[in-house]
């Protein structure tokens, strides 16, 4: 008897991108007005048997933010799994590390006041980003200090005490695009959430532009009752290339109805909703999956290997959650950045921020063991990759994804220009 569903290999020439830019995450969701957000300080942490006073970094999260889908609640267990593992290998410096972790719960009055707090009542040396609320860039870029991290980092977050570890929104848009042309693809499709994501949608067409590539978008709500309508017009548009802004269950949502109307295009898109759920999927088996870090699911790249043993050992729970995604690999790697900067700062317990500053305009073509793409920051300037990650979707984890692909820094510039 032949089995009722059979898993899809996806045909060469055709490419759905699943990709959700974090600048829609955020536009296409309610806001919570966040009541009284929480503070984390460490607890529950391994301090390695290191004596002394510690080195206290800030951190900001919109980690229960309704807008986010959950997709950052497990930040903490992530920072906290950092902190024990940078402390039980030394710690930094021969110090042990802290990290006041603050969540503004979506509210935006949150986000400034939390931010006011780690600068000027905690003074730390520097904050590690997840994702951020804008209402407080115009503080944190005056206040001059390193904020690290934050990949998909967008518009007012642009500023040059931004270090980002991976693509921002502007490198995302581009391994979209150049994912979906390297595979065949003449014309890129994108449905893109509505009301909300204009912005989005203007920069998918300036991407397709610059790497001579068709396109056509069309607006979707996750609130409609079907998407047949949208299907049907990016199959008359002659789309093989089509990226659905919604999050993992939508973009299944969607493509099974487009798939229905007998365009099945193959699937790629971004790893961050990359849940385990999407893994196991059999339709999506093949998929290839872009991502600012590299793959740390079966590759043998120190720094993969490394944050794969922190979280088993330390976080198991939220490393094991069907809900976890490599999304959380940048709140890793944000961590990581600050340790290299630090050490190469030789930063302590009372050192300022200029003495991060410091430690992170030393490093040259730093990776993290393998995690990004060589990074050099210059004083003065947002430093923005070229580069992203490509990994494909193989029984239920990802494979591949252990060397940067780089685009022409000169599309890259033209893009964020237009």
């Amino acid at each position: 008897m032949q089995p009722r569903h059979r898993p899809r290999r996806f045909a060469p020439k055709l490419t759905l991108l699943l990709a959700l830019l974090m600048l829609a995450v955020t536009a296409c969701g309610p806001s919570s007005d966040g009541g009284d957000a929480g503070s984390r300080s460490g607890s529950g942490t391994s301090d390695g048997g290191l004596k002394g006073d510690p080195i206290v970094v800030g951190a900001l999260c919109s980690c229960t933010a309704a807008f986010t889908g959950g997709a950052f609640s497990l930040v903490p267990e992530v920072i906290d799994a950092w902190v024990s593992h940078t402390n039980d290998n030394g710690g930094i410096n021969g110090h042990p590390v802290r990290v006041t972790l603050l969540d503004d719960a979506g509210n935006p009055a949150k986000t400034l006041q939390n931010a006011k707090k780690l600068v000027e009542q905690d003074k730390v040396p520097a904050i590690l980003m997840a994702t951020v609320m804008p209402s407080a860039a115009d503080y944190l870029k005056a206040a001059d200090i390193p904020l690290i991290g934050f990949d998909f980092a967008f518009g007012p977050y642009s500023f040059p005490n931004l270090f980002t570890t991976g693509a921002d929104q502007w490198t995302a848009a581009v391994a979209s695009v150049d994912i979906a042309k390297r595979l065949g693809a003449k014309k890129y499709g994108y449905m893109f959430c509505d009301p909300g994501c204009d912005q989005p949608d203007a920069l998918a067409k300036a991407t397709t532009e610059q790497l001579g590539v068709g396109y056509f978008s069309t607006p979707i709500s996750l609130s409609q009752p079907d998407y047949i309508a949208q299907c049907l017009a990016a199959k008359e548009a002659g789309v093989d290339g089509l990226q659905i802004g919604s999050n993992g269950a939508g973009v299944s949502k969607v493509a099974g109805q487009c798939a229905s109307q007998g365009f099945e295009p193959p699937l790629i898109g971004g790893a961050f909703i990359a849940t385990q759920t999407v893994l196991n999927d059999f339709s999506l088996q093949g998929a290839k999956l872009w991502s600012s870090l590299a793959n740390y699911q079966g590759t043998s790249l120190p720094g993969a290997k490394a944050f794969t043993e922190a979280m088993t050992t330390y976080a198991k729970d939220a490393f094991t959650n069907p809900e976890f995604t490599p999304q959380y690999e940048t709140t890793w790697a944000a961590g990581e950045m600050f340790k290299a900067a630090a050490e190469a700062g030789g930063v302590g317990p009372t050192s300022k921020p200029a003495d991060v500053f410091n430690g992170l305009y030393s490093l040259k073509d730093e990776t993290l063991g393998g995690l990004t793409a060589p990074t050099t920051y210059e004083k003065g300037t947002f430093w923005r990759t070229p580069c992203y990650f490509e990994s494909t979707i193989d029984s239920g984890k990802l494979t591949g994804g252990d060397k940067p692909i780089c685009v022409p820094q000169s599309v890259l510039d033209a893009i964020t220009k237009s």
